[in-house]
């Protein structure tokens, strides 16, 4: 899921073969966050719960959070700004919102989101990871990296740092670094999802390596 704490290519060229392998595992992590929860909402209750108060903002918020699970980009949309209309300080459907308007192509808007966050959690790792990748799509690269060097400062074991990172430099071309990278997330919990992740980019990219 996106909002609950727990995850953002294209043609021919070896950079570009690069990016769309490794895209699956972007759309994956924008879900990837510290505190975890691979319980499976149950969609028929948090529908009944919100048909029986439509201000019930934290089944919004779970309902968006199953939806976007789904690949359900704009009903999840929809639900991450129901809960802001009741709870517009809810930092984790306004994390959920800056991820799925940055999948969909409003990387400005996305930055919005997540700067109001930082605002009212500075040091949120998701939400400074989040906002990296924003401006990664805008290819305001400086910043993105910035962004990636204080999450690590604030936390020294963010996978999704690391990971992102590791976007960065395999996209620049720098493999080898891009393998660094993603050799320290499967260090730091080797039995997640974004360890087996970035498994698979080691993968390619050591293949790519090798038959240059």
């Amino acid at each position: 899921m996106v909002g609950d704490r727990r995850g953002w290519w294209w043609r021919f060229d070896l950079r570009s073969i690069v990016r769309g392998i490794l895209a699956i595992g972007v759309l994956l992590l924008a879900a990837v966050g510290s505190q975890a929860d691979d319980r499976l909402p149950d969609e028929s209750a948090l529908l009944a719960r919100l048909a029986a108060n439509a201000d019930d903002y934290e089944a919004a918020y779970e309902l968006g959070n199953h939806y976007y699970d789904r690949g359900l980009r704009s009903e999840a949309e929809e639900q991450f700004r129901a809960a802001l209309t009741s709870q517009p300080d809810h930092i984790g459907a306004r994390v959920g919102l800056g991820a799925v308007l940055n999948e969909l192509g409003e990387s400005e808007a996305a930055l919005e989101e997540l700067n109001r966050v930082l605002q009212l959690a500075p040091d949120d790792v998701l939400a400074i990871c989040g906002r990296g990748q924003a401006f990664y799509a805008l290819r305001r690269y400086a910043e993105a990296m910035e962004d990636y060097e204080r999450a690590l400062q604030i936390d020294p074991k963010s996978q999704l740092a690391y990971y992102y990172r590791g976007i960065a430099f395999a996209d620049a071309g720098i493999f080898k670094e891009a393998i660094r990278e993603w050799e320290r997330v499967v260090q730091i919990e080797p039995n997640s999802e974004t360890a087996r992740i970035a498994r698979e980019g080691i993968e390619v990219l050591d293949s790519m390596l090798s038959s240059q």
